[in-house]
C-alpha cells in the first residue's frame, strides 16, 4: 500500500507514512489515544492522507484498536486506500451539479416560453389589426386619394385598439365603440 518493504518500516515512527504537514498533530493524537484507548475509526469526519515511499499522497481510512501484550499495549491500525471511492464521490458531485444546472436551464426555458406567449398574443392582435388596416388602405387608395384612405384606416385601427376595449383598459363600464377622427383630437 505504501511501497515500503516490511524491514524498512520496523522500528520507525508511524509518521513516516504521513505527509509532513500532519506529523506534529499526529504525535498529539497518538498521546490522546493512548490515554483513552478504545476501538474507533481514526479521523472521523476528516480527510486523512497517507504518503507512499515515492512521496505521493493518497486518501485513506484508518481504524484503530489496541491489544495487550507482555511488553505493554500495542496499537493496531487497519488502513485502507479510498482513492477510488473519493474519485467516485467527486464524479457523482459533478454529475449532480450538472443535473442541477440543467434543471435550472429547463426552468428558465419554461419561463421564457411563458413570457414569449404573453407577449406574442397581444402582438398577434396588433398584427391582425394592421393587416386589416392595410387592406382598407389598398381598397380606399384605388377610389380616393392616398392621404384620405390612410387617415381613415388609421382612425379605424386606433379606435378599435384604444377605444374599442375600455373594459380591459379601465376595468369597468360598458364597451362602446366609436370612430373618432384622430386629426381633430391631436
Amino acid at each position: 500500500l505504501f511501497g515500503y518493504p516490511r524491514a524498512e518500516l520496523i522500528g520507525k515512527p508511524v509518521e513516516l507514512l504521513l505527509p509532513a504537514r500532519f506529523h506534529a498533530r499526529h504525535v498529539k493524537h497518538v498521546r490522546d489515544f493512548v490515554g483513552s484507548a478504545q476501538v474507533r475509526p481514526m479521523g472521523a469526519k476528516m480527510d486523512l492522507a497517507g504518503r507512499r515511499r515515492d512521496g505521493t499522497e493518497f486518501p485513506v481510512e484508518v481504524a484503530l484498536s489496541t491489544m495487550s501484550s507482555a511488553s505493554g499495549m500495542l496499537i493496531t491500525a487497519a488502513i485502507r486506500d479510498v482513492t477510488e471511492r473519493k474519485q467516485a464521490e467527486a464524479a457523482r458531485a459533478a454529475v449532480e451539479a450538472q443535473l442541477f444546472a440543467s434543471d435550472r436551464m429547463a426552468s428558465v426555458g419554461i419561463l421564457a416560453a411563458g413570457v414569449a406567449h404573453e407577449i406574442n398574443n397581444p402582438l398577434a392582435a396588433v398584427i391582425a389589426n394592421l393587416d386589416l388596416a392595410l387592406q382598407d388602405v389598398s381598397e380606399l387608395a384605388t377610389r380616393l386619394d392616398f392621404d384620405q384612405a390612410f387617415g381613415t384606416s388609421i382612425n379605424r385601427f386606433c379606435c378599435q385598439a384604444l377605444v374599442g376595449h375600455p373594459i380591459t383598459i379601465y376595468g369597468g363600464g360598458s364597451q362602446t365603440r366609436a370612430f373618432l377622427p384622430l386629426r381633430d383630437s391631436m
